[in-house]
């Protein structure tokens, strides 16, 4: 290229087009004048916005040449003007992007490439798009319009110009182009959403009505559609046929929250109390909400006292009211409603015999009643493996619902070495596995490993977002060259979009994918071992009862758990349990029915924690300015009656103490529990446990952490230390006081100290946990020296990659010893 279209090219790219202008008019044009001249002519004139004279420098351009040579320079031409197309688009200039697509068309009139004009159109209409989201919706119509010169028929561009003018309120406007939009295709259901929501304003209820059963010709389970429609058929007062749409809404999603709460609103208008109470009490079961258990028991209640409980024939009703009962803390109610259960429900005998036998209490009340729960458990399960278990299907179903609906969880905050118990009930499940399902339980012999073969690790977890800052880790770090990851969300249902923490582990992941409880028992088996796996993991086995149907069967070659919950499985098919060397004590492997390794430091790579700025007080929760604040964020459960004293007695040293304690996400019915227990403690030190304790309420992630970073200590609880709440304390300086236990769940802290050499505040005794406790109280000075050294130290934590390399030296090793 000649210099001077070289130096035309550098002001074309930088958008000084009169500058480049001013050095093509002065060209000496003849015949011989270099072609790329013309197209460079025309195309600078394009872009200042001069069409006709772009073109007439085209065409007498191409008029000048003999027809065989326009035929060819006409192509030339047209490529010439699809580049720059291109590099307007990627420029952003989408007014000279359409200006070149309009004179290629006049120049061409048998032009066709519908991918450059999709381009295009997409563009200008992902601009007005985000005109229309700042709210410049006028703007936004006039950029779709253009977009619609170009393709008139173009769906998104007539959806998103309806919606536009919908934000206006030109109704009429909106309701004229999304009717076109569906008849250009009328499979598209966010067009019939869209022109039922538009009918709905303008309060054409029986239009919207009609649109809305068009649309589920085409989705049959879009939620939105079923809540448009309820609602246009309560506008209308037609009371029951909203019931009818509710009814058929929850056939499919039965835990939706939104729908049984309509369905207790529109019973409510009908004057049906009964019904009223009984569907608002499953709302609020269904919630998740804090406290919302409490709640729906409350509803449920009133709704027993009007039927008398003559009326009941639901199974589902029952088995919601005993869980509402056991997490609330009311034992007796939950075992003697199983009671009534047991004798109305003869085909679900061992789901409720399982549910009877695993019923413990979320908060105890005093030592003997630990002990009395604890014996009760083995005694009830000696007896349920007794139970005879039918061959015929409902047999089948009834077992797999048994172990499906309750895992052990609240078992191992007894505090107590349940190795047997655990090998006991594994063994119950495994011998029955083998008898229904034997294929499921036969071992597997992996492939033989070469240099091209990549070692596949799965990790099948429902908690990737909380206890997944746990592990995840593993899957960033472990080797790519030699290790595939494959992760195994278990979800509600199917997950339309990944977000939170699940987003790291979909990218460092070699595939990710969803399990959901609606899939059949079966295909969720074949999804696991169609990827054929070498080794899988079960990271927080022991808390959802749905793996309870896997973590029992023989999925893989080698089958692991670790300490995202840290108990035994006492499953036979689990082969390993990956621990913390820093963290088990020396007869560790006394405590576990797999085998047990040790990996480096805290098995886990820690990520550093990203602390929010301080933008509160201790005020904005009313704790005390000039307190010494004592953080206890173990969940409630964790504390047992043995140890209340520790508070009392620390407590008693100085009136200056305050002790902040978090909310249960069961509310407060496990708090006033707690409370009454401290209460009880504190009375025999002669001191109010209220002129010491605060309780605040659930916190989101950013405030637990300005928490963190207002309080001075952070006690570590005696029998299942801290995991993620000593993370997040150590990343904030505060000083852990710890006293290591007999068994890996009472250590996590004491593990997380050593590895950062704070080792001051861990004790070796009750005693010595409250001189500790109560030095740092007393003494500024020496917290500060803490705080300090931990501030120094706290990045040995984060990151660590010696438990990665511990990690792949045992999956390559227990790979390799099984494989042929």
């Amino acid at each position: 290229m000649s210099e001077y279209l070289t130096q035309v090219v550098e002001l074309i790219d930088r958008a000084n087009f009169d500058e480049a202008l001013k050095i093509l008019e002065n060209l000496n044009w003849n015949k011989s004048t270099n072609s790329c001249a013309y197209q460079y002519l025309g195309l600078v004139y394009v872009l200042i916005g001069e069409v006709r004279a772009a073109e007439e420098v085209f065409l007498s351009y191409l008029l000048s040449l003999e027809s065989t040579q326009a035929e060819s320079a006409l192509k030339d031409l047209v490529y010439f003007l699809q580049t720059n197309l291109t590099q307007e688009l990627k420029l952003n200039r989408l007014g000279n992007a359409k200006l070149i697509y309009e004179v290629i068309v006049e120049l061409d009139p048998g032009y066709e490439n519908s991918g450059m004009r999709e381009k295009l159109v997409e563009a200008i209409t992902f601009y007005a798009s985000s005109l229309s989201f700042s709210k410049d919706y006028a703007d936004a119509v006039a950029i779709y319009e253009q977009a619609l010169q170009l393709d008139s028929n173009h769906g998104d561009t007539l959806h998103s110009l309806a919606l536009t003018y919908y934000h206006l309120k030109n109704y009429q406007e909106a309701e004229a182009i999304i009717t076109r939009a569906i008849t250009i295709d009328e499979t598209r259901v966010d067009n019939y959403l869209l022109l039922a929501i538009n009918l709905e304003q303008q309060r054409r209820w029986q239009d919207t009505i009609n649109v809305c059963y068009q649309a589920l010709n085409y989705d049959s389970k879009n939620l939105t559609i079923y809540e448009i429609l309820g609602r246009s058929y309560s506008k209308l007062r037609q009371w029951n046929k909203s019931l009818n749409v509710y009814q058929q809404s929850l056939s499919q999603y039965p835990k939706n929250t939104f729908f049984l709460q309509k369905m207790s609103d529109t019973y409510s208008e009908l004057g049906d109390l009964k019904n009223q109470l009984l569907y608002q009490g499953y709302a609020d079961y269904s919630s998740g909400n804090t406290g919302s258990l409490w709640l729906a028991l409350k509803s449920f209640h009133k709704y027993l006292r009007l039927t008398d409980g003559s009326e009941i024939n639901d199974f589902y009703f029952y088995g919601c009211l005993v869980n509402c009962y056991a997490m609330c803390n009311q034992t007796k109610s939950a075992i003697d409603c199983l009671d009534v259960a047991l004798n109305l429900f003869p085909h679900n005998r061992l789901e409720i015999k399982r549910l009877h036998q695993s019923v413990l209490p979320v908060l105890y009340s005093d030592t003997q009643e630990v002990e009395l729960y604890h014996q009760r458990f083995k005694l009830l399960l000696d007896e349920l493996i007794k139970e005879k278990i039918l061959k015929t299907q409902t047999g089948i179903d009834d077992f797999i619902k048994s172990i499906s609906k309750k895992s052990n969880f609240y078992l191992a905050y007894q505090y107590k070495n349940d190795l047997e118990t655990y090998r006991v009930y594994g063994n119950y499940i495994n011998e029955n596995f083998q008898k229904m399902r034997p294929s499921s339980c036969k071992p597997i012999i992996p492939k033989a490993l070469s240099k091209k073969r990549k070692i596949r690790i799965g990790l099948i977890s429902q908690r990737l977002e909380g206890l997944g800052r746990l592990y995840l880790g593993w899957i960033k770090y472990l080797d790519r060259k030699k290790y595939q990851t494959y992760i195994y969300s278990v979800c509600e249902q199917n997950e339309d979009s990944i977000v939170g923490l699940k987003v790291d582990f979909q990218k460092f992941s070699f595939q990710y994918k969803s399990i959901y409880y609606s899939m059949g028992w079966d295909e969720v088996c074949q999804v696991i071992l169609d990827d054929q796996i070498d080794v899988l993991i079960f990271p927080d086995f022991g808390i959802d009862p749905i793996l309870n149907l896997l973590a029992y069967l023989r999925l893989a070659p080698v089958q692991c758990t670790t300490w995202g919950h840290p108990v035994t499985s006492g499953s036979p098919t689990i082969d390993y349990f990956l621990s913390s060397d820093l963290m088990e004590p020396e007869n560790g492997d006394k405590h576990y029915s797999e085998t047990l390794v040790r990996l480096p430091n805290l098995a886990f790579s820690l990520p550093p924690v990203e602390l929010p700025s301080l933008d509160k007080t201790r005020s904005d929760w009313q704790l005390g300015k000039d307190k010494v604040i004592y953080l206890c964020s173990q969940s409630m459960y964790k504390y047992l009656p043995q140890h209340d004293w520790l508070f009392a007695a620390i407590a008693a040293e100085s009136e200056m103490f305050q002790f902040v304690f978090v909310d249960p996400i069961h509310g407060e019915v496990i708090r006033n529990c707690f409370a009454q227990r401290l209460n009880q403690t504190f009375t025999k030190y002669g001191l109010d446990y209220r002129d010491y304790c605060v309780f605040l309420p659930r916190l989101s992630n950013s405030d637990f952490l300005k928490v963190n970073q207002l309080a001075d200590i952070f006690l570590d609880c005696l029998s299942w230390s801290g995991g993620l709440t000593t993370h997040q304390a150590i990343s904030c300086n505060l000083p852990v006081v710890t006293c290591p236990g007999k068994f890996m769940r009472a250590r996590h802290s004491y593990g997380m100290l050593k590895m950062i050499d704070v080792t001051e505040t861990i004790a070796q005794s009750p005693e010595e946990y409250i001189e500790i406790a109560v030095r740092l109280g007393a003494d500024s000075h020496w917290r500060q020296q803490i705080r300090d050294l931990m501030e120094k130290n706290k990045n040995k934590l984060f990151d660590d990659q010696e438990c990665i390399k511990g990690l792949e030296q045992f999956l390559y090793n227990a790979v390799i010893s099984r494989a042929v």
